[in-house]
């Protein structure tokens, strides 16, 4: 009967112990872990912050703004000016790239069957009131092109 119950309790914990070698397996060491964003949806990064595709199967990271030369809200200009914002797309599988995306109305680029668009980069400046690099924030959308 001992014999009989030290095996029923080994076979228990290995079981136990597949079940949990199966998960690890399961989750591959590149897929990148952290918020996620859906396809045609609008979502936001912080500075420094990534998002997980799931369905485009690469992960986004919202690197920093490399120049900022948007007319401020409170002057005048002749032309709107531009704003760099630098990111870094990570596939699952394969190397990331960098890349740029303009505020000047060239703010998209193409990944694969992917159109990264940025849509909003805030906050917008103000001559009057300087903010911290730090608080960017933008606002951007995957859209899966033909």
């Amino acid at each position: 009967m001992l014999v009989f119950m030290r095996m029923r309790e080994l076979t228990f914990m290995v079981a136990v112990l597949l079940a949990v070698v199966a998960e690890g397996c399961a989750r591959s060491p590149t897929t990148p872990t952290g918020p996620s964003g859906d396809l045609n949806e609008s979502f936001t990064l912080s500075l420094g912050q990534t998002v997980r595709l799931s369905e485009a199967r690469f992960s986004l990271t919202f690197d920093a703004v490399s120049s900022d030369s948007r007319c401020p809200g409170d002057a005048i200009c002749i032309t709107g000016g531009d704003a760099v914002v630098e990111i870094t797309v990570a596939p699952w599988v394969g190397s990331a790239v960098h890349d740029q995306l303009h505020s000047d109305g060239v703010g998209q680029v193409r990944h694969g069957s992917y159109t990264i668009s940025l849509e909003q980069l805030m906050p917008y400046p103000f001559s009057s009131r300087p903010f911290d690099p730090a608080s960017y924030q933008a606002t951007l959308r995957v859209t899966q092109t033909p």
